[in-house]
């Protein structure tokens, strides 16, 4: 269990101080009354009530930032932020860790939560060839580099190119500080696609990393589109004509705590179970989006054309009056389109289903999971059958994505 930073533990102190007056009262239910469900009363007793700042660390960390979510909507207090006090989720396994801590904390104020994210994905990915060549990034000449953006592991040469520009931005922080040996930074010699784009990871195209995933979901032409792939990603099933995506409503979602509540169904003969899924903060972004979407922008070729969205509590809704939530089929040709315009034929429901599958358990195991345990956890995710097949099968394809990382 990793303690929380003495400054963080003083200035949380203070704002569980002031919850406790008088003239606060009605701010300190209003927080206390959303967390019962998601830490217990006695918790929640023990840390605003007695300011038990023991018992918010013994909780689970999707607990604590639960907490702490709440805590800094209400004080605006930057020393409380969440995403600040778990930075460390995302360094523990940085080359050179203090320095490009460093530079990710001057970032921090200018750049969103996801920018930061994608910086991280960078340096943990690259750690390995930077660990091989015993040198930072910073020092790395054009061909080493060239290696590193091979071990980045990305499908389309889009996604390579933003993350190739996060490089050169951290290599001009290293050059301004006086940290790095060279002078130049070689990253600007790969300044268009076609110098990257070599570097694409064509291997293992059934399985796409999440932020490749998420990419595509993000920049899509419509909100309403890109949703689709994070929803399925992250755990909303397909099956059975993607009744769970068709039916989805805004009274699923719980935003407070990143979660989508999903009812029971029946699939056939078997029962679909009641479920809560935790979505990422980017699918909860584009499900925020698709609600306030009132256009649906159509492209076809050069042109395109906007058209009223039906108004309803569903995500997905249709283009036409009475549409109040989108045609089945439709879905399947959304993601058909994000397939041709990212030019992958082999994106599609199963296979983005697949790979949300396998990230998911991939977090699990390295956090300790076994395996097994970890293949049942994320079939009960995706509202799976669990038996042996469906056990050899999603295990198979775990073993496979471990057996293919960096070593």
């Amino acid at each position: 269990m990793k303690r929380l930073d003495g400054n963080v533990k003083r200035e949380l102190e203070e704002v569980l101080t002031a919850l406790n007056m008088d003239v606060l009262v009605g701010n300190k239910q209003e927080i206390t009354g959303s967390l019962v469900k998601t830490i217990g009363k006695q918790a929640v007793e023990d840390i605003f009530d007695n300011k038990d700042i023991d018992t918010l660390e013994s909780l689970e960390i999707r607990q604590q930032k639960a907490v702490l979510n709440k805590i800094y909507a209400f004080s605006k207090n930057e020393e409380l932020n969440p995403f600040r006090v778990f930075l460390w989720e995302l360094t523990g396994k940085f080359y050179n860790k203090d320095f490009k801590v460093q530079f990710i904390n001057s970032m921090i104020n200018n750049y969103t939560e996801e920018s930061i994210k994608n910086m991280a994905i960078v340096f943990d990915r690259t750690a390995s060839e930077e660990e091989r060549l015993g040198k930072d990034l910073y020092d790395f000449d054009t061909d080493e580099l060239g290696e590193a953006f091979k071990s980045l592991k990305l499908k389309t040469a889009r996604s390579l190119q933003n993350h190739v520009s996060k490089i050169k931005q951290y290599i001009e922080y290293a050059i301004e500080t006086g940290v790095a040996s060279r002078s130049f930074n070689h990253a600007l010699s790969y300044n268009t696609i076609k110098k990257i784009e070599k570097f694409v990871d064509a291997d293992s195209n059934m399985i796409f990393d999440k932020d490749e995933i998420m990419d595509m979901a993000m920049y899509s032409d419509n909100s309403q589109d890109g949703v689709i792939l994070s929803l399925i990603f992250d755990g909303v099933s397909f099956k059975d004509n993607y009744t769970e995506l068709v039916e989805l409503t805004k009274k699923n979602v719980d935003f407070d705590n990143n979660e989508i509540n999903l009812p029971e169904r029946k699939e056939g003969d078997r029962i679909v179970e009641a479920r809560t899924i935790p979505i990422s903060p980017e699918t909860s972004r584009l499900v925020n989006r698709a609600i306030e979407d009132t256009e649906y922008v159509s492209i076809t070729g050069e042109t395109s054309r906007k058209y009223k969205l039906a108004e309803s509590i569903h995500i997905l809704r249709g283009v036409r009056k009475g549409r109040e939530k989108i045609n089945w089929r439709n879905i399947s040709q959304r993601i058909l389109r994000i397939a041709e315009t990212e030019q992958k034929e082999n994106l599609n429901a199963t296979t983005v289903s697949y790979s949300g599958q396998v990230y998911y358990a991939y977090q699990l195991i390295r956090n300790g999971m076994g395996i097994d345990d970890a293949v049942d956890m994320i079939l009960k995710r995706f509202g799976l059958a669990i038996n042996a097949t469906s056990r050899y099968h999603l295990k198979n394809r775990v073993e496979t994505h471990l057996n293919n990382l960096p070593r």
